[in-house]
């Protein structure tokens, strides 16, 4: 800003000096026109310096939005992967929770009989839901599907067809997990599970698009299973709608 008053000044200098008449000797400039000459030298520098200093101005300017450009584009990777670390957490303690449920559910009986005759169905399941547990998935499926294939009385057959479809949601077959989820809910409608199953049915629907029956799953979730932490999950899903 000072640069720039210094040139109007020099401009009104100039302007002013134009009305002074010239009396210099013929073939020679008056000190008038050699000032005229110096003011119009140092007017031009002046402008060039001007320009440099506004250049100098948006560059930095230019410099500081880009770093915080920089700064934002860190703040929300690291924001990011925050969110992954602790979705990740909430479901391997959902996972862990379901493991020390199901053993208290079938720590009945002696343990001298456990140890003369040992649950081979539940060996397959303990062996199917560790893969759950360990991310592979795939495995996991075939584990869970040759359980309820061999075993589709056993007390566990819901939890396995709950935690297939659980295991295909995950990997995003989407059309699979819906029919395991379904399949808790014909086949073992009076079970633990079929709250979780009609829950994640709900979320099933709206990943695959279908709106307004995730819609109907979920509120009837909130209706029929008030006061339970799947209604509360229920409820915040349908406030995201």
């Amino acid at each position: 800003m000072r640069l720039v008053r210094c040139v109007a000044t020099a401009t009104l200098v100039l302007s002013a000096a134009a009305c002074v008449p010239l009396n210099g000797e013929p073939g020679q400039k008056s000190p008038t026109e050699i000032k005229l000459d110096e003011l119009n030298a140092r007017l031009a520098d002046m402008e060039r310096r001007a320009q440099g200093q506004n250049q100098v101005n948006l560059f930095t300017d230019l410099q500081e939005l880009q770093a915080r450009e920089r700064e934002l584009r860190g703040e929300i990777e690291r924001l990011s992967f925050e969110l992954q670390q602790l979705r990740a957490q909430q479901k391997n303690l959902y996972v862990d929770l379901d493991s020390r449920l199901q053993a208290v559910e079938s720590g009945g009986g002696s343990g001298a009989s456990a140890a003369a005759a040992p649950d081979n169905a539940k060996l397959a399941y303990d062996k199917a839901f560790e893969l759950l547990k360990k991310g592979r998935y795939d495995q996991a499926n075939v584990g869970f599907s040759q359980f309820l294939a061999k075993h589709p009385e056993h007390e566990l057959a819901p939890n396995a067809q709950y935690w297939l479809g659980e295991s295909l949601y995950v990997g995003q077959a989407f059309d699979k997990a819906a029919d395991a989820f379904e399949g808790v809910l014909a086949k073992y409608p009076d079970s633990k599970k079929a709250r979780d199953a009609m829950l994640k049915l709900g979320y099933t629907r709206l990943a695959q698009g279908q709106k307004d029956e995730a819609r109907r799953l979920l509120q009837q979730v909130v209706t029929d299973y008030a006061g339970t932490t799947q209604a509360k999950l229920a409820q915040q899903k349908l406030s995201s709608f």
